[in-house]
């Protein structure tokens, strides 16, 4: 099984599973990514169109993100280190209660 990664919040780090049975959030032994320097971008209204951040160590195959309870996840393009991640269209700011993260 690959390692996974998830954020539950903007200031929780990225972790990273490594395990041969089931994963999910917070189980098994766990190695992981530092995110930082989240920017978020606006688009038409009063919407996110796109977050940008830091993973470190970089290296990270996928990385995925929700910014709404229950939302949908948006893929996003990782450079090195660097990863950019479309929202979904009309993305309102005052819906994104928290960033999710899973990289592997």
């Amino acid at each position: 099984m690959g390692l996974v990664a998830v954020v539950a919040a903007i200031v929780t780090p990225a972790y990273a599973s490594s395990q041969s049975g089931p994963a999910g959030a917070g189980q098994g032994v766990v190695s992981g990514f530092t995110v930082a320097g989240i920017q978020w971008q606006l688009g038409e209204g009063d919407a996110l169109s796109v977050v940008t951040f830091q993973l470190s160590p970089a290296g990270a195959r996928s990385v995925r993100v929700r910014v709404t309870a229950g939302g949908s996840w948006s893929s996003c393009s990782v450079a090195g280190g660097s990863a950019s991640c479309p929202l979904p269209r009309g993305t309102a700011v005052a819906d994104a209660a928290a960033l999710a993260i899973v990289a592997y």
